[in-house]
């Protein structure tokens, strides 16, 4: 009687943290796809439209984007987790997945870092390294955003028929960023954390969720701007390959630009992708879809391109990054979260 007793008991446990999730992301996307099945039928159409030698080049760049993002968590479990076993194979996998869930669930990378947090548990990373790891993966993120634009600002102060008010979305990202990153610093202290747990622990609908970090050993992680001081070769790394990701995603528009027989500048494909997501952080849709693609048309045709080749152009490229990675991730999120714990 112990014994039937205990089995739906456990079973209960699985179903509440695992599945749960699984089939809740279940629920948007078929809600996705039922909603904007409209746009996906007309994005595969337009494909063909596109040159099939540049559209190879879209997509070698945008599996350039995951390839990239797994060196760096690579690099990173080098720094915190020497010992750790994890092939780039399956980091790979797993930067698919991170994207996805950021893109389902959309909130300035935080949701996809949540999952990939567990994935490196399940993968016997302690987890105080793998949230110093998370951390600084972040931090360098919004410094490399940061870099990027303040690039760019210098450079359309030179470039004559720049819009004015390019300008001032650029320094809004600039100050968001900045935001950002002094938030994530402050989350890295380890005496705010606790007392922010212990503020969490008192409503009631939380105090579950909260107890799973109360293990964690907070008072070890140390403050990501002091591992700044401590590993500066690796937090230019990290940075220099946030900007590559940067660099392919402005490939692949430049790519579908050049598919379409419309050349343009690759200074013009990145100014556009940055301004798009600068005006989508704070997303009211998953993905911040219609947000995205009308921003980013809207600055194309501000950069002199045709509003017919700017909106077909956008539609490929989210395509491409949002609609593509939804299926693929889905299937390697149930791959990865059967496969067994690394040794």
């Amino acid at each position: 009687m112990e014994t039937k007793e205990m089995l739906p008991k456990e079973q209960g446990l699985t179903f509440s943290k695992a599945k749960l999730f699984f089939y809740i992301l279940v629920i948007l996307i078929f809600a996705f796809v039922i909603y904007y099945f409209a746009e996906i039928r007309d994005d595969i159409t337009l494909f063909i439209k596109v040159n099939p030698a540049w559209l190879a080049v879209a997509l070698a760049a945008q599996l350039g984007t995951y390839l990239f993002n797994s060196i760096i968590v690579r690099g990173l479990l080098r720094t915190f987790e020497p010992k750790s076993s994890i092939p780039i194979k399956q980091l790979f996998q797993a930067s698919i997945v991170t994207l996805f869930i950021n893109q389902t669930v959309p909130s300035v990378k935080l949701s996809g870092n949540i999952y990939f947090f567990n994935f490196l548990k399940k993968r016997g990373v302690t987890e105080h390294r793998a949230y110093s790891l998370l951390l600084l993966e972040l931090l360098t993120f919004y410094t490399a955003v940061v870099c990027i634009i303040l690039i760019l600002l210098f450079i359309c102060l030179f470039w004559r028929g720049i819009p004015i008010y390019f300008f001032f979305i650029f320094l809004g990202g600039i100050g968001a960023f900045v935001f950002f990153a002094l938030l994530i610093g402050l989350l890295g202290r380890g005496k705010t954390i606790v007392l922010l747990l212990k503020k969490l622990s008192r409503i009631r609908f939380l105090k579950k969720s909260i107890s799973q970090f109360e293990k964690i050993h907070f008072d070890s992680i140390k403050n990501p701007w002091r591992i700044y001081a401590e590993h500066t070769p690796i937090v230019i790394k990290t940075i220099l390959l946030h900007i590559c990701i940067f660099l392919c995603d402005s490939l692949t528009l430049y790519a579908l630009f050049h598919g379409l027989g419309v050349p343009v500048l690759f200074l013009s494909a990145l100014v556009g992708l940055v301004l798009a997501k600068i005006i989508s952080l704070l997303p009211f849709t998953p993905g911040a879809l219609i947000l995205y693609e009308g921003s980013m048309t809207f600055f194309y045709v501000h950069l002199g391109v045709p509003v017919a080749v700017a909106a077909v152009v956008t539609l490929l490229y989210r395509a491409l990054s949002f609609w593509l990675p939804i299926p693929a991730g889905f299937f390697l999120y149930r791959k990865l979260q059967n496969s067994s714990t690394s040794k």
